[in-house]
């Protein structure tokens, strides 16, 4: 019956690829390339914020345009076949993160408290890269180990180096995810990510087998940065909501018709602030997954299926994520959904 404000973004991106692979020799290929990310972005309000719109907000959002382009984010890679079951590699690539183009709320220019703001915004401030360095090795071997019939896995070590980290600072004393406000919204320097991924499955037979992955990220802000009204001390701190170790499983067998999946998942500590005085505990959450074939009704569908899901198989209580929006003091949650079960049947046609 009344709109309060409205926004109109045209966002036209351009993505350009350009890759080739030269075989060295027959166990060894390089791989290079490059890629093109071009961002052309207008927005406008046709409808300007009514006073008390957007909570604590302005009333007349700026308007314009902001283009974006990178035109050579290079990549280069190598494989090398050391055995027919083993593989070394590894990779080092650019990439780039486009503005966000949302206008009222968000990281986004459009949504910053003036006109004046954004055009600041658009002649200083620089989109976030990334510089990735990444190297592993693969493999999968046939065994005779009693019960052990094969295993598979992969180690993968990376290091990244962002750079014009894009921050927004919230204008009231409460997350703005809470309470809104036009934020503002600026590059406060750089993060540097250190991290292993290990991840394999033993297979016992045919109708057994598990898979576990640990991984461990540690990823730390490279500087400082100022609210406008005092100097932040982030540098050192670790990024919020990220947690540095995580580890999975899925245990998996069958039964005839019938297959069963037991997953779990651990999410360690993750602070909750920039300045990491505030922390979230860790939790670990269990599901069950049962399904199988409907021969009964085999005669009037096809393939007809039936699975059974329960998450959350310990009813266990927490944080499941963590709404990062200030330095220290203060944060927000959405917590870990009760214990749920779901009933699936399907049939192809």
């Amino acid at each position: 019956m009344i709109t309060q404000y409205g926004s109109e973004i045209d966002n036209k991106v351009v993505q350009l690829h350009l890759q080739d692979e030269w075989r060295i020799r027959p166990d060894i290929a390089l791989q290079a390339g490059f890629k093109s990310s071009l961002q052309f972005a207008d927005g406008q309000f046709p409808v300007q914020p009514a006073k008390g719109a957007i909570s604590g907000g302005s009333t007349a959002l700026p308007v314009g345009t902001i283009n974006t382009k990178k035109w050579f984010l290079p990549q280069v890679g190598a494989r090398w076949d050391v055995t027919p079951q083993d593989q070394l590699y590894f990779n080092i690539q650019k990439n780039m993160r486009q503005f966000v183009t949302y206008g009222g709320g968000g990281a986004s220019p459009w949504s910053l408290s003036s006109q004046a703001a954004f055009d600041l915004f658009k002649r200083d401030a620089k989109p976030e890269t990334a510089l990735t360095y990444e190297v592993g090795v693969r493999g999968s071997h046939a065994l005779n180990l009693g019960a052990i019939t094969s295993i598979d896995g992969q180690v993968n070590v990376y290091h990244v180096d962002f750079s014009n980290r894009l921050l927004q600072i919230s204008p009231t004393p409460v997350i703005s995810s809470i309470i809104g406000g036009n934020p503002v919204l600026a590059n406060v320097g750089s993060v540097r990510t250190d991290g292993i991924d290990i991840a394999g499955t033993v297979h016992f037979g045919n109708n057994f087998s598990f898979y576990n992955a640990l991984s461990y990220n540690r990823s730390q802000y490279a500087d400082n940065y100022n609210n406008g009204a005092a100097l932040v001390l982030t540098a050192g701190k670790n990024v919020p909501g990220s947690p540095e170790w995580l580890n999975k499983f899925v245990a998996s067998a069958t039964f005839g018709d019938i297959e069963v999946q037991l997953t779990g998942d651990y999410v360690g500590k993750r602070y909750a602030t920039y300045t990491n005085d505030l922390s979230v505990p860790s939790y670990f959450l269990m599901g069950l997954g049962v399904s199988g074939k409907l021969p009964a009704m085999a005669s009037w569908l096809k393939n007809p299926r039936w699975r059974v899901n329960v998450s959350n198989l310990a009813n266990r209580e927490g944080s499941l994520n963590v709404v990062v929006g200030a330095a220290d003091k203060t944060y927000n949650t959405f917590p870990i959904a009760p214990r749920q079960g779901f009933l699936t049947l399907t049939a192809d046609f």
